[in-house]
């Protein structure tokens, strides 16, 4: 018999395997890195100021029209007074039926209606009374009381050139207008009617007129 060997068996032909279709986005090759740029710096820009906005001017009121104005009237500049002289005049009245506390302390009523009869009486010599005082005093002719009302007027006269003069000539005057009214009765009935108080009151002629001489 025949034996028949076995005849070697053919090589196995490696079947080639296709090459692996890459999966898109995932490469299979080598990544190639892609060079850096080198950061530039970004250029910063110059601030720019911002406009400011123009300011607007609050609304303003017209000024009012002026009004016409008048001319200045000047002041008249008093003349500088003149020095003056002081004339005094002291005398006094005797009166009977007049209480000389009340009459001393009564100031604005019974002093002030005896100094306006003093002025009435002289024509306006005089600018003032002062110094009035009643003091009882007794008459040693006929031992009659009586109260003297002493008084000082008062006069102002422009100038002091003559002064003298004129103070003697205003003396006169006045006791010339006082005797009259003494005399003429006059001066009681002014008194009398200027004050309740001297509706009764008598005058002692006598003794007034030595004062007014005196």
């Amino acid at each position: 018999p025949t034996t028949s060997s076995p005849g070697p068996s053919p090589r196995p032909t490696p079947r080639s395997s296709p090459a692996p279709t890459p999966l898109p986005g995932h490469p299979t090759a080598a990544p190639v890195f892609a060079p850096t740029p080198r950061p530039t710096p970004t250029p910063t820009p110059r601030p720019t100021r911002a406009p400011s906005p123009i300011p607007t001017p609050m609304p303003t009121t017209e000024p009012p029209s002026p009004s016409p104005t008048h001319r200045p009237t000047r002041i008249p500049t008093p003349a500088p007074s003149q020095a003056q002289t002081l004339v005094q005049v002291a005398s006094s009245v005797t009166l009977e039926g007049v209480n000389p506390v009340l009459f001393n302390a009564d100031k604005t009523g019974r002093q002030a209606a005896f100094a306006q009869s003093i002025m009435d009486s002289t024509g306006g010599l005089f600018e003032e009374i002062i110094d009035i005082v009643a003091a009882g005093r007794r008459r040693l002719d006929d031992g009659g009381a009586g109260v003297a009302i002493s008084y000082t007027g008062i006069a102002r006269i422009d100038g002091t050139d003559n002064g003298e003069q004129v103070s003697a000539e205003l003396l006169e005057q006045s006791m010339d207008a006082m005797t009259l009214a003494v005399y003429d009765g006059s001066f009681l009935a002014t008194l009398q009617a200027s004050d309740p108080s001297f509706a009764a009151v008598t005058m002692d002629v006598e003794a007034t007129q030595a004062a007014i001489e005196a």
